[in-house]
């Protein structure tokens, strides 16, 4: 997810080169490859760039990203860090989230649909889209693992929240 807690398109970018995938950046106002090549004055040190060419459909509309030299097996990997491929199920939705039925242990914590931490001895499984301080704090902190302390809070007040009725889509039951 590009755009959110601080991971960059250009960290994103980094980490495709280093891992040999090839990637092309698609949109009507360019098309964007990767090349490494040497630093002006300093020959011993190589450089990521960002190739933009014209684009190849000017009507096109929104991004697309196309991924090459990827085994199917990294993708099934990656995928399993957002709830869009989780398979979970809504159970409740409040202003702070959603309560996500648990499909296997552990349970899975998302934030804003990104897997952030699991835990073995919870009921359920929760989507957090209501940020807090804490949950922020931790999210420019550590990018992946965010610590119990940072979410629990937002765990506690999607309950509370689900218990009064009026306040929740479906009930909790």
């Amino acid at each position: 997810m590009i755009g959110k807690f601080g991971i960059g398109l250009k960290d994103a970018l980094a980490t495709f080169d280093r891992k040999g995938v090839k990637v092309l950046i698609k949109s009507r106002y360019g098309d964007i490859t990767l090349d490494r090549s040497e630093k002006q004055d300093f020959k011993d040190i190589i450089t990521l760039h960002a190739c933009i060419s014209p684009p190849s459909d000017t009507k096109f509309v929104g991004t697309e990203f196309i991924f090459g030299n990827i085994k199917n097996e990294d993708i099934s990997k990656a995928k399993e860090l957002f709830l869009k491929f989780s398979g979970n199920k809504e159970i409740a939705k409040t202003k702070y989230g959603e309560i996500l039925e648990k499909q296997k242990p552990p349970a899975k914590i998302y934030i804003s649909g990104v897997k952030v931490a699991e835990e073995e001895n919870f009921l359920f499984s929760y989507n957090i889209t209501s940020l807090d301080k804490a949950i922020k704090k931790a999210l420019n902190r550590e990018r992946t693992n965010v610590g119990r302390t940072a979410y629990v809070g937002r765990v506690k007040a999607l309950l509370l929240e689900c218990k009064n009725k009026k306040n929740c889509k479906n009930t909790c039951s």
